[in-house]
């Protein structure tokens, strides 16, 4: 960010374990829970609200690893009115892929919720940027297909991530952070006509394959810069960022929470 690279962000973490215990897709499941409504809708809403933050669809991204992945593009394929890119590490396409996935319980809703599907039976392709990564047979195959299946406006990156960059795991992730947020700033940053990248980041796992284990990534918190006149706390002058992040009470396999993080500008 200093040299320049990468645009500041606003960064928030709203829940995504909406149900106990349960894995809901990030999708809405009549009856049972709204989850792509919240992440979509409601959450941007609230950031809206309450930060100087760009409007929708071009002020917007989605990004995450694992399940998280999985969720970024299909939101993204999904809702090009509400986010014009998506980061996904190691995620998947259908979410048959988590056996306990709400989203997998009936053939119907496995297609509604799997980004190859949607931009396949898309009728007017969405404007939409993906930058998809992966291993061979963790993520790789799945960019591809999403790749093949993409006709303009929609563009793919698909990033082929060698066996030998390590497992499912924080550890492989972490690295990719930072290419990931210098190309949301390509392709939403000034020479996009935006002031800033702004984004969506789940980080909403699914069970770990064995591997490597590694240290929890700590939430990141900085000070907002200024309140406004209504006494809000509002995105500091010079498109410095502000960062919030919530967690919920729930601990995966390895014992890391499941986060979700927003991800908008700060406008100038």
């Amino acid at each position: 960010m200093r040299s320049g690279q990468v645009e500041p962000f606003i960064i928030v973490s709203p829940r995504t374990s909406l149900l106990p215990g349960v894995d809901t897709g990030c999708a809405n499941i009549p009856g049972k829970v709204n989850a792509d409504s919240w992440l979509s809708v409601d959450v941007p809403r609230m950031v809206m609200d309450n930060f100087r933050a760009q409007a929708a669809p071009d002020g917007w991204a989605v990004a995450g690893y694992s399940a998280g992945g999985h969720c970024a593009a299909k939101l993204a394929v999904a809702h090009p009115d509400r986010f014009r890119a998506a980061v996904s590490l190691s995620g998947y396409n259908d979410p048959v892929a988590v056996s306990q996935s709400l989203a997998a319980k009936s053939p119907a809703l496995r297609a509604a919720n799997n980004p190859y599907v949607l931009l396949k039976k898309s009728r007017v392709p969405p404007r939409v940027a993906l930058y998809l990564s992966g291993q061979p047979k963790d993520g790789y195959e799945a960019a591809m297909a999403v790749e093949r299946a993409a006709k303009a406006p929609t563009a793919v990156n698909a990033v082929f991530i060698p066996s030998s960059a390590g497992g499912h795991t924080m550890a492989l992730w972490k690295p990719q952070v930072v290419p990931a947020f210098r190309w949301l700033s390509e392709v939403m940053g000034p020479r996009q006509q935006t002031r800033t990248a702004p984004g969506l980041v789940l980080s909403h796992r699914r069970p770990p394959v064995p591997g490597p284990r590694s240290s929890p990534v700590e939430p990141h918190r900085e000070k907002p810069q200024h309140k406004g006149r209504d006494g809000r706390e509002r995105a500091g002058e010079g498109g410095q960022g502000v960062v919030v992040d919530a967690q919920d009470g729930h601990r995966g396999a390895d014992d890391r929470r499941d986060r979700v993080q927003v991800a908008v500008p700060a406008q100038q």
